[in-house]
């Protein structure tokens, strides 16, 4: 038992309307909560984090702090990974249709040349 007042549209059972976690981390996430009275409670950031650790849940970022990769994702690059099978099967690919082409033409010239 935290001693906290139950979360908004939480029902008697616990659940709410929205998933419990996800109503748990809004509710921590805010910096500020009421009590019993209605009562407007502050909360320091370390004092947010450890009530986030009580619920399971990661502590806030600080301002400048850095994701785990060092990147973030507004940054973040994507590249396919290399895939020589699928280049190699498109290189004979083309290769066949050229020498289909070829083939064609001088089937085609063969044939002007026999016809005259």
């Amino acid at each position: 038992e935290l001693g906290l007042p139950p979360l908004r549209g939480a029902t008697a059972s616990g659940s709410g309307s929205s998933s419990s976690g996800a109503a748990a981390a809004a509710s921590a996430a805010n910096s500020s909560t009421t009590n019993d009275e209605g009562e407007i409670l502050s909360l320091s950031v370390s004092e947010t984090d450890a009530l986030r650790l009580k619920l399971g849940l990661a502590p806030l970022k600080k301002s400048g702090e850095t994701s785990a990769e060092g990147s973030s994702r507004s940054t973040a690059i994507h590249v396919k990974p290399h895939n020589a099978t699928a280049e190699r099967e498109a290189k004979r690919r083309i290769e066949d249709a050229a020498a289909r082409r070829d083939a064609g033409e001088k089937i085609r010239k063969l044939e002007r040349e026999n016809n005259r």
